[in-house]
Order: C-alpha cells, then structure tokens, then sequence
C-alpha cells in the first residue's frame, strides 16, 4: 500500500484554456490528443449522480449520491478529482471521499489511480471549501488498483488489470473494479474473486448505477 502526504491547496477549479509555445508537429499533436482525453475525462466524472435503492442477490442497497469536482493538488498532479458520496436519506456524514488523479496516456486511454485519506473525515466538504487549504492529510493508495480507462465522445470505460488488485475479504484474493460512464448514466461494479475467479464476495451481476443530475443554474 503506497501512502502519499497531501501539503497543498486543494480547491475546486474551473477548466481551462493553456497557452503553448511552439513545438514540433509530433509533439503537438501527442500533447493535443492528451487535452482532448483530460477533456473528455473531466466530462465523464465531473458532477451530481443519484443511484435509487436496489435490491441485490447481497442484500438491500439504500439510495446514495455522488458528487465529482476537479480540485488543484499540484503535488498529485494536474488532472485530480474529489468524489465524495454519501447515503441520500440521511443526515449523517458522506460514507466515502476519494481523490482521483488521472493521467491521460494517449488519444483515447487514460490513467486512474484512486486515492483515500487516512482519515476519511478530513477531505470532507472539499467540492465547497473554494479558497480554503486542507489540513496535510495521509493518502492511501492500493498497489495493483490502478483502473485504465478506454475514453470515447460519450465517456469512458476503467476498470482494473486481471488480478493485480488484491483483496482478503471473505477469502477473496483480487477485487475487480469497473467504472462505467454513458450519456450522463455512471456504474460502479465491485466484486471479490478467488484465486480460481469464483465469486468471493459483491454481485457481478448488480453494478451500482447512478443517473447525472442537472447542473444547477
């Protein structure tokens, strides 16, 4: 497990234009299909998303919200995202924050590596704490989850490599992780497997699926 201290700003940030000397054709062109993956990306992820409860062959899975900004962490990179969700019927405090840090690889793949505070409290609120630094906080990151994202014009498909992503949860040995956006409609799916590719835990069948949210005016 791969732990990062996070000293910087992390804000939200608005896309925007950069200017560029001049460069060789090749390069320019490389560093044009890049922009144009960071651009479809930040399309994909970047929003409100609601998943109504479901009923899984696992149990009941409640009503939950997602909420994706882009924020500036300079020393992550400079394409990272804040996701924060949380249960739609309670008052409580969201259940998951993350970070994304996303390096695009070529015209139409991308790199994800997702980040988790030690301390899952201290990332809270950051889609509305515009101007305000956060406290150094500890990042975890799981050696082998990286997702690879295949990027289109109507979003993208990530998912982790084979069996790199390790897991022990009732006798897993790899997670398998796919994040899925089309048209606005997100699902996440999880699932535990065992060395053999049984299914140890999570339902393969019964993604968590989110429908964007009108951006508010």
């Amino acid at each position: 497990m791969r732990k990062v201290l996070l000293g910087t700003l992390l804000v939200p940030v608005l896309a925007g234009g950069v200017v560029r000397g001049v460069r060789p054709t090749r390069v320019a062109h490389a560093a044009s299909a890049r922009d144009g993956v960071s651009m479809a990306v930040q399309r994909a992820l970047v929003g409100r998303f609601f998943a109504p409860a479901t009923t899984t062959a696992v149990g009941e899975r409640p009503a939950s919200k997602r909420r994706v900004c882009r924020v500036t962490a300079p020393d992550l990179g400079p394409q990272v995202y804040y996701v924060e969700e949380s249960f739609a019927a309670a008052s409580q405090p969201p259940f998951s924050s993350t970070l994304l840090v996303v390096t695009p690889l070529d015209a139409t793949h991308a790199r994800i590596d997702e980040l988790r505070p030690r301390d899952h409290a201290a990332l809270v609120g950051t889609c509305d704490r515009s101007g305000r630094p956060a406290d150094d906080t500890t990042l975890l990151a799981d050696q082998g989850c990286t997702l690879v994202a295949d990027v289109g014009a109507h979003g993208l498909v990530a998912h982790t490599d084979g069996a790199t992503c390790p897991s022990t949860l009732n006798g897993a040995q790899y997670r398998e992780r796919t994040l899925t956006v089309r048209d606005g409609d997100l699902a996440v799916l999880d699932v535990g497997r065992a060395a053999d590719g049984t299914l140890a835990w999570g339902d393969a069948t019964a993604p968590m699926r989110f429908r964007r949210e009108p951006a508010a005016r």
